[in-house]
């Protein structure tokens, strides 16, 4: 500050102290004068120091601030890596790392295989993941428990056991799997329109599938598939017992068009002597709640037994006696209510008649009926005519998996594989 402003700030104090003296220079006056020169002073005094204090404080604070911010979080490990084949790259936020030996990951961080690898992923819970190559998925760790992220690519998971109220739960694009315990395949599919399907592939235990505001529980072995702002649909992972669904919707169908009783369909695979059938769950004898019984027309071991929306019936045979416990899908109260069966070793569906012609026997019915029959038969095989009075129509002929297929409609009785 130079004399010029030192003087105008004098100049400035003395105009604030001249009040004080009134009209006149007297002893007691200059007194006055002193004492508040004196207060003056102290009184700038004081300003300066709390504006040094100020200005120390808020430079402390915000050296405090930067180091909150610059300081990473230490949560503690949600999950290790292990058994690395390939290259995994751990995302921390924009950092990435290359992991190639056992590696602990904390909440939020990203894990990132590139193609050709695979790794596991071992939580604190001792749940285990497996992701596939090309595979982005992040952890993290909520008030319910873990919580995967699966943004693109598919993990095997192998749920522990969750303890009360607990539960892994898996997100993706618009979808979440709620996991108590169970093993399942989880696949992010971008359709050509580019938007993203979930497909949950269940082996054992239960989960619960929500997209769209609604949820379907999922059984052993189903298929979920979900897409934001959709239902999810729950489907068998069989493509047999997905065929039936369709024939039995389409008997129905072509039933109620013409005013005919509707059957249940039947697929015979007569390349391996498998027969696929729905039968109504009144054929059955209740023996306990939920568990069933049923004597075939063939031994009962081998046969397995579907909910008619996938889930695999426990089962266990004696003699030809099957036995379905259907307990983790009881059927609904007043609803009809089927089974679908798969029958190995069902030999004898078809007559050689002159060596190339091969007979197939339905029952006429009393009433009209509308029955569809799925033959899967050798892909040498040449439909040259379907003879037949019962036989309507050749519903349609396909080509799957090497076979050919063949779906007639007849005006019949439904097949019977029971007795």
């Amino acid at each position: 500050m130079n004399r010029d402003d030192k003087k105008d700030a004098l100049d400035r104090n003395l105009t604030k102290m001249f009040p004080v003296g009134g009209d006149g220079i007297t002893p007691e006056f200059e007194q006055r004068l002193l004492r508040a020169v004196g207060q003056q002073v102290q009184h700038q005094r004081r300003l300066r120091m709390q504006k040094r204090w100020f200005v120390r404080v808020s430079a402390a604070a915000a050296i405090l601030i930067a180091a909150i911010l610059i300081v990473p979080i230490h949560d503690e490990p949600i999950g290790t890596i292990t058994d690395i084949r390939g290259l995994v790259i751990l995302r921390n936020g924009g950092q990435l790392q290359a992991v190639a030996g056992e590696r602990a990951v904390h909440p939020r961080q990203w894990i990132q295989t590139q193609s050709g690898t695979t790794a596991d992923v071992v939580l604190s819970d001792r749940s285990r993941l497996t992701p596939h190559p090309r595979t982005a998925l992040q952890l993290d760790r909520q008030k319910h428990g873990h919580t995967v992220r699966l943004e693109k690519g598919a993990v095997a998971i192998e749920a522990h056991k969750q303890p009360p109220g607990q539960y892994l739960r898996v997100e993706t694009h618009g979808t979440a799997i709620r996991i108590l315990g169970t093993r399942l395949d989880v696949r992010v599919v971008e359709k050509p329109t580019g938007i993203k399907q979930t497909h949950v592939h269940l082996h054992s235990g239960s989960v619960e599938l929500a997209s769209g505001g609604t949820s379907t529980l999922l059984l052993p072995g189903m298929v979920g598939i979900a897409e934001e702002g959709r239902a999810p649909l729950g489907i068998s992972s069989v493509l047999e017992v997905n065929e039936l669904r369709r024939l039995l919707q389409d008997t129905r169908t072509r039933a109620a068009q013409t005013k005919a009783h509707a059957n249940m369909p039947t697929i015979i695979d007569y390349v391996n002597s498998t027969v696929w059938t729905v039968v109504p769950l009144d054929a059955f004898k209740e023996e306990t709640p939920n568990v069933y019984s049923l004597r075939l027309k063939y031994p009962a071991f081998r046969v397995q037994a579907y909910t008619l929306d996938g889930a695999v019936a426990e089962t266990r045979a004696e003699g030809r006696v099957l036995h379905a416990d259907l307990s983790r899908r009881p059927p609904a109260a007043g609803a009809v209510s089927t089974i679908i069966l798969r029958i190995p070793s069902a030999t004898g569906l078809f007559r050689t008649a002159d060596g190339k012609t091969r007979e197939f026997i339905m029952p006429a019915a009393s009433v009209p009926s509308v029955t569809l029959l799925q033959l899967a038969l050798p892909k040498a095989t040449t439909v040259q005519a379907v003879q037949g009075k019962i036989i309507d129509q050749i519903v349609e002929t396909s080509e799957r998996f090497g076979r050919l297929i063949v779906t007639l409609e007849a005006d019949s009785q439904a097949l019977q594989f029971y007795e």
